[in-house]
């Protein structure tokens, strides 16, 4: 990818004759987080968008209430406050 995006990332890349030239690449996205406790979420792919939308949606999310958006604990702790209203 030799183009020039603002959205691409710049990349040194050495040359066989030695040069070092600026090659431009995709950026990888932020890995997913809790939205209560922000602890990195284990299980969800973090893959560009024209990717996901390629992959299963059992690579994107976690099979349970709140699966890809809380923790395991944060969802757990949601699902007795609710229970217990």
């Amino acid at each position: 990818m030799n183009r020039k995006a603002k959205s691409e990332r710049k990349v040194f890349v050495k040359t066989p004759s030695g040069k070092n030239i600026i090659s431009y690449r995709k950026r990888t996205p932020k890995k997913k987080t809790c939205k209560i406790c922000g602890k990195i979420l284990y299980g969800i792919r973090r893959e560009n968008a024209f990717k996901l939308k390629k992959i299963n949606k059992s690579f994107k999310t976690v099979n349970r209430k709140y699966g890809g958006e809380l923790c395991s604990s944060c969802s757990r702790n949601e699902i007795i406050k609710g229970v217990r209203k």
